[in-house]
């Protein structure tokens, strides 16, 4: 199981056999995707260890409020992307209320980190219902700075799931940091202010390292890392400049990030999908579909029983910290 990270970070924890069993059993209900083959979705690399062999015990109510954080210029594309936009029903159908929360696509972690605590501060729990934060690409590096800079406010979160999460950065932000810094981040677009402008400087594989070599995270929140890498012919012409650009580091790359970057520290590795970046939280297909059809390409992977498997996972995990008295915590 190959992952990049700092010294002194705890290590991952796979968990990729016991996923894959709660992903093949929930895309047989998949409404789209139920004729397809669950093993074309989830890269088995070599080293991914064996399931459980039993039947995936299907919990009807999972009891979780799930707060979806977007990425980068998520405000900007707001109106035709937004992360698992689609999947309310789906989630519902197994005890999971979901909210969108809008942070500013164009500002720093730390900017970001003040909006989800302030959201986090007024969100209402109803009784025994347990709060995940699920984080896309930039967002959750806009979680973690959260968690370490309101700790008080990170005791209400029972775990966090990184959806093809930019933990470590990426070589495509040192490249276009500079750049970016000069010529935009300080334009109000049409669709989205400017921010404080640190998005891009956030993402650079030199800050992100550095971030997370001096900010332990807090490590009574569980963390669950889903990664992603695409072969070429799949990865959409919308990502592919990015594709090859970080081909020439790795071929097993999502167009935006290294799969090994994608990984928290400490976080059990639920799975490698077989999709691009946007396709594994955007449902562009779904939304606009002639975007998808000229633009934003092979955007068909099956979102839905991805974060329902995951969902279950975590609920399962969690089960199974339950303390002596046999009190599941409501954080």
């Amino acid at each position: 199981m190959q992952v990049l990270t700092v010294p002194g970070t705890p290590s991952v924890i796979d968990g990729r056999g016991s996923y894959r069993e709660l992903f093949c059993a929930d895309l047989e209900t998949d409404p789209e995707f139920s004729e397809d083959n669950c093993e074309d979705f989830l890269h088995k690399l070599v080293d991914e260890p064996a399931g459980t062999g039993l039947a995936p015990e299907m919990v009807a109510d999972l009891a979780f409020k799930v707060v979806v954080v977007p990425g980068l210029f998520s405000d900007c594309v707001e109106s035709i992307a937004t992360p698992f936009e689609t999947s309310d029903e789906a989630l519902a159908s197994i005890g999971v209320e979901k909210e969108y929360l809008p942070i500013s696509g164009r500002s720093g972690a730390d900017a970001n980190a003040r909006l989800i605590a302030n959201y986090i501060a007024a969100l209402e729990l109803a009784p025994g219902q347990r709060l995940v934060l699920v984080g896309h690409s930039k967002g959750v590096v806009d979680i973690l700075q959260f968690l370490v800079s309101f700790p008080e406010l990170a005791q209400r979160v029972s775990a966090v799931l990184s959806v093809t999460g930019a933990i470590n950065g990426s070589p495509r932000a040192d490249d276009a940091y500079e750049d970016y810094r000069e010529w935009l981040a300080n334009v109000d677009l049409l669709t989205c202010d400017a921010g404080d402008g640190l998005a891009m400087d956030h993402l650079t594989r030199r800050y992100r390292m550095t971030w997370l070599a001096n900010n332990p995270l807090p490590d009574d929140v569980p963390y669950y890392s889903l990664t992603a890498f695409v072969n070429q012919d799949d990865v959409g012409l919308n990502s592919m400049r990015g594709y090859r650009a970080l081909a020439q580091i790795d071929p097993r790359n999502d167009g935006q990030l290294l799969f090994y970057d994608q990984v928290i520290p400490g976080s059990t590795i639920l799975a490698t999908m077989n999709t691009n970046h946007w396709a594994a939280a955007i449902p562009m297909r779904e939304t606009h579909p002639v975007l998808a059809n000229t633009i934003v390409t092979n955007n068909r992977f099956p979102r839905d029983t991805m974060l329902k498997a995951a969902l279950r996972f975590i609920y399962q995990d969690l089960a199974e910290q339950v303390p002596a008295s046999g009190i599941i915590p409501s954080r």
